[in-house]
């Protein structure tokens, strides 16, 4: 079964439930309604799937004319679907890119931040050669009393 079949039974399926919810509410809601309606519409009242299928094609017909009109009216023209598939690949390109831009970055970053260790590492060390290059010619002036 193709996918517009499946589509028309699973439609078809739910045309019948919805008749028999509103022929139930109206059997139940209006005693007027004839005996000859009543035992007509007695042989319908069964689920979809046990119903003849002359009976079956009665909703197949209602659910076919749901899907022209959604082909007519709320599908969108070939010419609009072939753009927008050309702006979605464009667009994906571009996340692509700036994900990547993003990434390299990100990479940048990491390196910058290992520089900036490294340069704070070398100048507490420095500092500590200045430091103990002073302490040394202090210690080794003689002190004027």
């Amino acid at each position: 079964m193709t996918t517009s079949s499946q589509l028309i039974e699973a439609l078809a399926k739910l045309e019948h439930d919805q008749w028999m919810d509103w022929a139930k509410n109206l059997l139940e809601k209006e005693p007027a309604l004839s005996q000859a309606r009543k035992d007509r519409w007695a042989a319908f009242m069964v689920p979809y799937d046990r119903l003849d299928e002359a009976a079956k094609d009665m909703d197949r017909i209602w659910a076919a004319k749901v899907v022209e009109l959604i082909q007519n009216h709320y599908t969108m023209p070939k010419e609009l679907q072939h753009i927008l598939v050309l702006e979605r690949d464009m667009l994906t390109k571009v996340v692509d890119a700036l994900q990547s831009e993003l990434e390299n970055c990100r990479g940048e970053r990491d390196a910058v931040e290992e520089q900036r260790q490294n340069l704070e590492q070398r100048l507490g060390e420095l500092h500590g050669i200045v430091k103990d290059f002073f302490a040394a010619q202090l210690d080794s002036k003689p002190k004027l009393d």
